[in-house]
């Protein structure tokens, strides 16, 4: 049972071994640099790729509204087998077919929109609108992730140089106090002096404790951002101040350019602005270029036609749609007046 045990331990570290040797990063973590950190949470937060699925989302939108100015075609076919073919007892002449057995019908329909009243060019607007503010939402995402990244894995760094320093002034201390107590025992100071120092280090060992639990609390949150785990995290960088000068007008000027929250809140506004000119002709008149080819009964009457034309209707009564959409319209107004109001009032901190 012995030399079992003992054969299985053998072969566990021969395989951690060969491991090893094949794969040295295995033991140890690469340094993490902020370039990297940034990296890796731009690539793994969900909320990123959540904003990045909504974008290609919205991506397909512009394309079916866009698809709107072109035909609708529509092909469609039935084919009916009867056990008998119908028919109809005359007297004194016998039984008359009144059809076939076999029943064929196909059709092709061609719908082109000529004049919609604006819906088509309002609905591609609309769209076209939403994509580009979700992609300014992507980016203001992104550009809060990279603060939050800078500000923990800064915060990381000031956690471990403020770990060194307690542990310094600590190691300090205890070799202050180590002095004093020789000249306590030569009679060189006084029993209070020795005291005041042992306090001093006693004073140091919390501040310690609490230095090292406010880098695991930040590693934690470093971790957390990037979805790694936190003993995994070796970082490369150091912490250096290099003084910027601003101009006070110019920062404001090119955070109102620049932002995509503000951006994104600006495309919100001409959205709704949208949404109110799409509303407002939906009970407007729509041309549209129609034709029709049927082709009925091939194995036996034959019974063909086309027909083409120009159709044009409105709507006289409203539908339950546009119902819904007659409701949402004063809704639409205020909103937009509110949207027009915040963006017209804003003040960067």
């Amino acid at each position: 049972m012995r030399n079992y045990r003992a054969g299985k331990w053998g072969i566990f570290l021969l395989s951690s071994i060969l491991c090893l040797i094949t794969f040295p990063g295995w033991g140890r973590a690469k340094p993490l640099t902020l370039e990297e950190a940034i990296r890796v949470a731009l690539a793994n937060n969900r909320e990123i790729l959540v904003a990045k699925e909504k974008v290609e989302e919205a991506k397909q939108r512009t394309k079916e509204a866009k698809a709107g100015y072109f035909p609708t075609i529509n092909l469609g076919g039935t084919y009916t087998r009867l056990n008998e073919a119908p028919s109809m007892s005359i007297p004194d002449y016998g039984s008359v077919e009144m059809g076939k057995a076999d029943n064929y019908l196909s059709k092709l329909s061609v719908n082109q929109p000529l004049y919609t009243s604006g819906r088509l060019n309002y609905a591609n607007k609309g769209a076209s609108l939403y994509y580009q503010k979700l992609q300014e939402d992507l980016k203001n995402t992104q550009n809060k992730i990279t603060f939050q990244v800078k500000k923990a894995f800064y915060g990381v760094l000031l956690a471990q140089e403020n770990v060194e320093v307690t542990e310094k002034a600590l190691d300090q201390a205890k070799r202050h106090l180590s002095v004093v107590e020789d000249f306590f025992k030569v009679g060189v100071v006084s029993r209070f002096d020795l005291l005041r120092t042992r306090v001093e280090v006693a004073n140091l060992k919390p501040d310690l404790i609490q230095a090292r639990n406010n880098l695991r609390l930040s590693q934690e949150s470093l971790a957390n951002l990037l979805f790694l785990p936190s003993a995994s995290l070796k970082l490369e960088g150091e912490l250096s101040f290099e003084p910027l000068k601003i101009i006070l007008e110019e920062v404001i000027d090119k955070a109102l350019k620049e932002r995509s929250d503000l951006r994104s809140f600006k495309l919100q506004k001409e959205m709704s602005e949208v949404a109110l000119k799409l509303a407002e002709v939906e009970n407007k008149p729509t041309l549209a270029l129609v034709g029709n080819y049927q082709y009925q009964n091939p194995s036996g009457e034959k019974m063909n036609g086309e027909r083409s034309g120009i159709l044009i209707w409105s709507y006289l009564y409203p539908s339950s749609m546009d119902g819904q959409i007659g409701q949402e319209l004063p809704k639409e107004g205020p909103r937009l007046s509110k949207l027009t109001s915040l963006f017209n009032n804003w003040r960067p901190e």
